[in-house]
């Protein structure tokens, strides 16, 4: 018995049963003219479907990378132009920051690393915006599901 990829296996039109298929799958069987599908050992199986998984992950934490920076346009926080990366040392640290509760600028531009390019008159602009519950409320649950899946933390 094996595993055949159904385009190679194709009836011609017509009618058709599940038995007549039955034979006529034989024959070709018996002719030596099904390909078996590729089946992969277990242990590519499960490496496989491991990586998949963590894919899928990937995909999920950066949709809410994009939420978070959703909720920062949405409070007119403009992060994005004073680090290149909000889940970076310096974005993640003001938006952690941000979540906790402190909305004031001057008090955000601590949390700036001492690697980050841009000074901090052009963070404290940046981080200038419009506090809203329902946004910071948003960006609360981004930042908690980026930090619950599994990934590159800062």
């Amino acid at each position: 018995m094996i595993l055949v990829n159904v385009s190679a296996a194709k009836n011609v039109p017509g009618r058709k049963t599940d038995v007549n298929d039955a034979q006529w799958l034989q024959r070709r069987h018996a002719f030596g003219l099904l390909r078996a599908s590729f089946r992969p050992v277990h242990d590519i199986s499960v490496l496989r479907s491991y990586l998949r998984q963590r894919e899928r992950l990937t995909e999920y934490r950066a949709a809410h990378i994009q939420h978070m920076q959703k909720a920062l346009m949405q409070m007119n926080v403009q992060l994005h132009h004073a680090v290149s990366d909000i889940t970076g040392v310096t974005g993640l640290s003001i938006v952690r920051a941000i979540v906790s509760g402190e909305p004031d600028p001057s008090v955000l531009i601590q949390y700036r690393d001492v690697r980050c390019k841009k000074t901090p008159e052009v963070l404290q602009q940046a981080l200038t915006g419009n506090w809203q519950p329902e946004h910071l409320f948003a960006l609360e649950q981004s930042v908690a599901f980026f930090l619950f899946l599994p990934g590159k933390d800062p």
